[in-house]
């Protein structure tokens, strides 16, 4: 069936709908259903598509990645370790609140973030948390491993693609392991210490079981399912209960390029007339919201969204200039927001992205290095690298003249602060390393000799002062490595 030519703008409209339609769903359905089994839900939406489907009332989100699930990539991944995830689970613990992460696909029932990235994280997290069932003088007993791997991962078999790959996911978790406790060496210790600080926490046994559920249009939640404790091999579990949620009213769309993309004439369920509906409709937002709307941009403004689609008769002209109104407003006010992370209390170490400060900001700091595009202008204290940009020719630039940021970070005095900021989280963060490895006097980043192990566990122990999700490249980060590792050779 050939592709049907809507332009972007009748395109935008439908996406939109689309994602009320599935709003609705939450709102009416799965809130209701917990509703009346008593049950205070937590709804947490997934990085990205999740966000454009539910709001936390504090502002948090999870960060699973699809890409962690594909078939044949699967993983754990060290620098999205949701610990937040971790410790809300273990605060409802017997308080009759559940959390519930929101997320959609559009090829899938569940999307792979939901039935097997989440998955792979709670079997994970569970066998750190009791490696004392399986661990003998440090080492592991494989057999027993093995055993206490096969009872904590859980998955949605009831989905023919997850089904499939079951056993190879299972295969793979011995090896996940070994690697995550190569580079985060002390995360058993760091989970139990999480458990330690929950101070109204009455776990009933020692060992425990992070628990997945899914509900999906046409799956809805079981409350017998949400057990608190569980019997294995003779150990008693308490379990930590997590309900994942997928918003799509699936039909099975073709990947074919040549496609359609959308259920054509479904009837909305909350304005009742109808429209073409898009699973997953909030994905790639960039490519169809024409610069004008973004997942807080909609939360923000749902009530004027769902008053406009209220009336049928409102044409695509009406809802950009919406749009436009709207779009305005909010970039005047973002342009007063400022974002600065710090990192190091001990030097005083803070990074930023330049589209969050000015030059007022950018005073507070006693040596501010900017790298890349920026507004910011350059003084005695504000050193500005325009040609750092977090691109392939920014960064080449930068380890090129790396020699002139490093005579700026070899003047900060101790007592005095100092912030990175960049396009993005690349060369910021490179700055970081650097100066970690040859500049601070902080005991807890001093090593005789660096390696791509500690270095790598040194990136994460960074990333955990940041609280969104970042992405440092591939090339920044092997760069970082050969110019430190080159260096301790030399």
């Amino acid at each position: 069936m050939p592709v049907n030519k809507t332009d972007s703008l009748e395109q935008l409209r439908n996406r939109l709908l689309s994602i009320i339609h599935d709003r609705h769903y939450i709102e009416t359905e799965v809130l209701h259903d917990f509703s009346k089994m008593k049950i205070k839900v937590d709804v947490v939406p997934n990085a990205r598509c999740g966000n454009w489907y539910a709001k936390n009332t504090q502002d948090i989100e999870s960060y699973f990645k699809s890409t962690d699930g594909h078939k044949d990539h699967w993983g754990f991944n060290y620098r999205r370790l949701n610990l937040h995830i971790f410790e809300r689970l273990l605060k409802y613990y017997s308080h009759d609140q559940i959390l519930m992460i929101v997320d959609s696909s559009k090829y899938r029932q569940v999307p792979d973030s939901l039935s097997k990235t989440v998955p792979i994280w709670c079997c994970i997290l569970s066998l750190f948390v009791n490696s004392d069932y399986f661990t003998e003088e440090g080492e592991i007993n494989e057999e027993k491993f093995n055993k206490l791997a096969d009872y904590l991962l859980t998955l949605p078999l009831q989905l023919e693609n997850v089904y499939q790959e079951q056993a190879q996911i299972r295969e793979k978790i011995i090896d996940f392991y070994k690697k995550t406790n190569k580079y985060l060496p002390n995360f058993s210790q760091k989970l139990r210490s999480l458990m330690s600080t929950q101070s109204d926490l009455n776990l009933s046994h020692e060992y425990i079981r992070i628990y997945p559920h899914w509900i999906y249009p046409g799956l809805a939640a079981n409350k017998n399912e949400f057990i608190q404790e569980d019997a294995f091999d003779g150990k008693k579990f308490s379990v930590l209960n997590l309900v994942l949620c997928s918003t799509s009213s699936y039909s099975h769309i073709s990947r074919h390029h040549g496609n359609i993309k959308f259920q054509n004439k479904k009837v909305h369920d909350k304005f009742t007339y109808e429209f073409d509906y898009y699973q997953g409709a909030g994905d790639d937002h960039e490519m169809w919201g024409m610069n004008l709307i973004d997942p807080s941009t909609f939360n923000g403004n749902i009530e004027k969204f769902e008053c406009f689609f209220k009336n049928k008769t409102h044409d695509n002209t009406e809802l950009l200039c919406l749009m436009e109104d709207i779009h305005n407003g909010n970039y005047l006010q973002s342009k007063n927001c400022s974002n600065t992370y710090l990192i190091d209390s001990f030097n005083k170490v803070y990074l930023a992205n330049n589209a969050n400060i000015d030059d007022n900001l950018a005073l507070q700091f006693d040596i501010s290095i900017i790298l890349g595009d920026s507004d910011i202008k350059v003084n005695d204290k504000t050193h500005v690298f325009e040609d750092m940009s977090d691109d392939k020719k920014g960064i080449r630039n930068f380890f090129k003249n790396i020699n002139i940021i490093e005579r700026i970070m070899a003047i900060k005095n101790p007592e005095e602060s100092i912030l990175f900021s960049s396009e993005k989280f690349d060369l910021n963060i490179a700055c970081l390393l650097i100066y970690f490895i040859k500049y601070s006097n902080n005991p807890n980043f001093t090593q005789t000799k660096w390696d791509k192990v500690n270095i790598r566990q040194l990136h994460l122990k960074i990333l955990e002062g940041i609280t969104i999700e970042t992405k440092t490249s591939r090339l920044v980060l092997n760069s970082v490595n050969s110019y430190i590792i080159s260096n301790n050779s030399s």
